[in-house]
């Protein structure tokens, strides 16, 4: 049961994308140009109109930011849950500056203490932007504003669990693990559909 856990809900998964009308091309992160990324602080980088060393930009108090915040806002380095440079960074070598001078652009909506969703665990405090809302932020203040990829030059990152799991560790409330978790996940899978179903900018999810 843990494997399960772990396995589906902390691992981040990469989908090739998909041209024509059924035909699957080979997935080339050669050809991948920008990366788009939600989670928890596995995942997050800061950034100038974050909360501090919380997020790239935004939170759920500050929820909206305008299409100038978010082109002209910059990662700050080492500005992450380790104190150096995270595995998106490493992946893209977005290290600091715009995401636009990036070698691969890393347009980052994790955000550390996040949860999957707050109707099945409270938020770690008023400010945290779970990634249900992630998803709801970036559709209506990223997406139509971020410059549009071709089908195999974007893709979309997940690495949230983390933080679900240590809360429920003593929650002597919660007894049936597999009846906790399964919507969880399923509730997970859905706003990978919803980025996918309603995104103009994204056409690789997971």
């Amino acid at each position: 049961m843990v494997a399960r856990i772990f396995i589906a809900i902390l691992v981040a998964g990469v989908v090739g994308a998909i041209s024509g009308q059924s035909q699957r091309r080979a997935f080339e992160w050669d050809r991948v140009k920008a990366i788009y990324a939600f989670g928890d602080s596995y995942s997050f980088v800061g950034g100038l109109r974050g909360y501090p060393k919380f997020t790239f930009i935004g939170d759920e108090i500050n929820f909206a930011f305008t299409p100038e915040e978010l082109l002209t806002n910059t990662i700050l380095p080492n500005v992450t849950s380790s104190g150096g440079n995270n595995w998106l960074q490493f992946l893209t070598g977005c290290y600091q500056g715009s995401p636009f001078d990036c070698p691969k652009q890393l347009w980052d909506f994790a955000f550390a203490g996040a949860d999957i969703d707050v109707k099945q665990l409270p938020l770690h405090a008023n400010f945290v932007t779970s990634l249900v809302r992630q998803v709801e932020q970036f559709l209506a203040y990223a997406d139509p504003v971020l410059p549009k990829q071709q089908p195999d030059e974007s893709l979309i990152v997940w690495w949230i669990g983390i933080n679900d799991v240590s809360d429920v560790v003593n929650n002597r409330t919660i007894t049936d693990f597999p009846a906790f978790w399964d919507p969880r996940w399923n509730r997970s899978l859905v706003q990978s559909t919803r980025c996918r179903q309603q995104s103009n900018l994204l056409h690789t999810c997971f």
